[in-house]
């Protein structure tokens, strides 16, 4: 079962459902999502013991090669260093 829940940092009640489930999965935006935010939100799931299994990044510009089926592709990966400062 996925479940789709509202921000960690806007409502408390996602840190309760954090600490009952098997693995959780962050998403953000790139270029919206500061950093300060996305690594305070990790740290109020570890408080709970709700370790992130890992963070997507929606919003990534991806340039270059030919997006059709058996183009070349070139992947942007973005990795965010939780506890990292702008």
């Amino acid at each position: 079962m996925i479940l789709d829940t509202p921000p960690v940092l806007a409502v408390s009640e996602v840190l309760e459902l954090g600490a009952e489930i098997d693995g959780l999965i962050l998403v953000a935006c790139q270029g919206k999502t500061p950093r300060a935010a996305l690594a305070e939100a990790v740290n109020r799931l570890r408080r709970v013991e709700a370790d992130p299994l890992g963070v997507i990044v929606n919003g990534v510009e991806m340039r270059g090669g030919d997006s059709t089926y058996g183009g070349n592709y070139y992947y942007s990966y973005n990795a965010y260093e939780y506890g990292a400062e702008e």
